[in-house]
């Protein structure tokens, strides 16, 4: 994007920067956290086991509870993506 930058791409540009920094500042909460994790959750509805979408659901319930970090969701979401790597 930036790389093929002209002058008159400048504005749009702009908007694009503007918009991100937006993002940015956006503050995360655990709430929020959590909301995109059951939204990673669904997408591997017909590709995990009952057992494991439990233990997911558990995982992320742990995490909204504060009884876990962050990590421990996220790290076994990436592990489902690395058994699972048409997602």
């Amino acid at each position: 994007l930036v790389a093929s930058l002209s002058n008159k791409n400048q504005h749009g540009f702009a908007a694009y920067i503007e918009g991100f920094m937006g993002i940015l500042k956006h503050n995360c909460s655990r709430k929020n956290h959590c909301n995109v994790l059951q939204h990673l959750q669904g997408y591997f509805k017909r590709d995990l086991s009952s057992q494991q979408r439990e233990e997911l659901s558990e995982r992320i319930h742990q995490y909204r509870e504060g009884l876990m970090p962050l990590l421990v969701p996220i790290s076994l979401i990436q592990h489902y993506l690395r058994e699972h790597p048409k997602h």
